[in-house]
């Protein structure tokens, strides 16, 4: 019998970890565009979204090239992990709603989901 280690604990958190440095490099672009084009700070939950699910993204994408199946899974898997991240984050810092919880899951699960598809079915090696 294999470890399960090396075959689903670790490609899984590899991805978190990817999913989770993308979130923070697309926030920190983001936050740069708002400073330069001097946008009001109500601009920043819609950009908290986009670097969410970029980040979501990313860490189905690369999860799906890891594992070359079940692409859908593998993005739910990334997309709720990051999501429960946030959610923990936002118990922490303040922000938690219902109408808040709703939109970033709906954002997390369905952007994970088409990045592990687009990982699975990808052609850029």
């Amino acid at each position: 019998m294999r470890s399960l280690n090396p075959h689903i604990y670790r490609p899984f958190a590899i991805s978190v970890a990817a999913g989770a440095a993308a979130c923070g490099a697309v926030l920190l672009l983001t936050s740069l565009i708002m400073y330069v084009l001097g946008l009001p700070a109500e601009a920043g939950g819609a950009f908290g979204l986009l670097s969410l699910g970029a980040g979501c993204l990313t860490a189905g994408y690369v999860l799906g090239r890891k594992k070359r199946r079940s692409g859908i899974k593998q993005g739910i898997l990334c997309g709720a992990a990051l999501f429960l991240l946030c959610f923990i984050g936002s118990f922490f810092f303040g922000g938690a709603t219902f109408f808040g919880f709703l939109t970033r899951l709906f954002v997390c699960l369905a952007a994970g989901v088409v990045g592990g598809v687009a990982g699975v079915n990808g052609k850029i090696k």
